[in-house]
């Protein structure tokens, strides 16, 4: 049988027609299965990836003249102004100004927040002093006042020392004082045991 011209070409548009819907109607499918596959290998790595590296929590005791007194779970390298934040803020006689704000508090730390009546009767709590109850220094707390209390520490090294502290973080040894200009073994042998990290 002959098949005529405008047969044949009927014939071929619908063949192709025919093969061009199979295809891409196929493709999608496979797409589809491809994405969905992807979509449950990328919601299972998200699953299995743990979050970014959760930052180290300190405890802390603040007690005294705030509103909530208690012991807090807070981040590491916290500043006392955040934690008495944390702590409800000071209470209505609090003297926050006896206070260094700016500290960095550590893991461990008891924080007595003074009333007026305690600085004005001198009676201020070894506990908000950066000298502790053993009469040591903490070289990473102590502001200018307190520095300059060890023999050989005028208003500059101590300046140093806090300038030291700012730009490179906490001491990590009593050793390290001896990296601030001015302070090298003899000073810091007249020192060490006053000092403390």
């Amino acid at each position: 049988m002959k098949i005529k011209p405008a047969h044949a070409a009927i014939l071929g548009a619908s063949l192709l027609c025919g093969l061009i819907y199979a295809f891409t109607f196929d493709t999608g499918e496979v797409d589809m299965e491809i994405s969905a596959a992807e979509e449950t290998d990328v919601s299972q790595e998200s699953e299995t990836i743990p979050d970014a590296v959760t930052e180290a929590e300190i405890c802390v005791y603040i007690c005294g003249y705030v509103n909530n007194p208690g012991v807090y779970f807070v981040k590491e390298g916290t500043r006392l102004f955040s934690l008495v934040e944390t702590a409800g803020g000071f209470s209505a006689n609090a003297a926050g100004d006896a206070l260094n704000l700016a500290d960095a508090i550590t893991d461990g730390q008891k924080i007595y927040v003074p009333s007026g009546q305690d600085v004005a009767n001198g009676n201020i709590s070894n506990d908000i002093a950066t000298k502790d109850s053993d009469g040591l220094v903490n070289i990473n707390t102590a502001d200018i006042s307190e520095l300059i209390t060890l023999p050989g520490i005028g208003e500059a090294r101590a300046k140093s020392i806090i300038a030291y502290r700012e730009m490179n973080g906490r001491f990590k040894s009593p050793e390290e004082i001896m990296k601030i200009d001015g302070i090298k073994d003899n000073l810091f042998e007249k020192i060490r045991e006053l000092i403390k990290i």
